[in-house]
């Protein structure tokens, strides 16, 4: 990136006050990796270096892809989240839970229309760390005079979640095989291509909706 962020809002304002609002709602790392892929999308329709009224341009362009339920709730991506609300008390649990799900979701849509890999979203990963943290430091209960963390209790649930569901693949796989007869298959489901740029939500709720369809159809 070749421009400050003071640079850019002050074009942006001048180009679009409406983008410059939104910019500015953004965690810093979401806008600093925005302002890259606008300049290098800028950089090849100019075929030159870009100043700041092409970046402004293509930050611009790349807003307006963003779904209005992502772009209505920028602000959301920087939320952190504070208390490992799972357990927290009720009060407690209802908004700071749909709040930190709130936050997720539009930190993975801003992911897609920015292409950022999971695993280079630092916002996200250290708001794991802390909300692993706190798991940690939270007491759920005493067994046999030991501690248990709000951690170890979640971590336990997920394992016994996975062998449940272990046995019951291996069920279905014995009786498919051994009483049905059937070969082995699985099925993949891809949306058209108009679909790639859409939001996590928009897409999951598309998907589902084909799956039944295709179920219907065949039962």
């Amino acid at each position: 990136m070749s421009f400050s962020d003071e640079t850019l809002v002050s074009a942006l304002r001048e180009y679009n006050r409406e983008t410059a609002r939104s910019f500015q709602k953004l965690h810093s790392f979401y806008r600093g990796r925005l302002v890259d892929l606008a300049y290098s999308r800028a950089e090849e329709v100019v075929r030159a270096r870009p100043d700041p009224l092409d970046v402004c341009k293509e930050i611009t362009r790349i807003f307006s892809r963003f779904d209005l339920a992502t772009e209505n709730a920028l602000e959301m991506s920087s939320y952190m989240g504070t208390q490992p609300k799972r357990y927290s008390s009720r009060s407690m649990k209802q908004g700071g839970t749909n709040l930190s799900i709130k936050s997720r979701k539009i930190r993975k849509n801003i992911r897609r229309y920015l292409n950022i890999p999971p695993a280079e979203d630092i916002v996200e990963k250290e708001f794991i760390s802390r909300k692993i943290g706190k798991k940690k430091s939270y007491i759920v209960r005493v067994e046999a005079g030991r501690k248990v963390t709000a951690y170890e209790s979640a971590k336990n649930s997920r394992f016994n979640r996975r062998q449940k569901f272990f046995l019951i693949s291996n069920l279905v796989i014995r009786s498919a095989v051994d009483i049905l007869s059937y070969k082995g298959f699985f099925i993949t489901l891809t949306l058209p291509r108009e679909f790639h740029v859409s939001s996590y939500e928009t897409a999951k709720k598309e998907l589902l909706s084909r799956w039944g369809k295709d179920h219907e159809e065949s039962s």
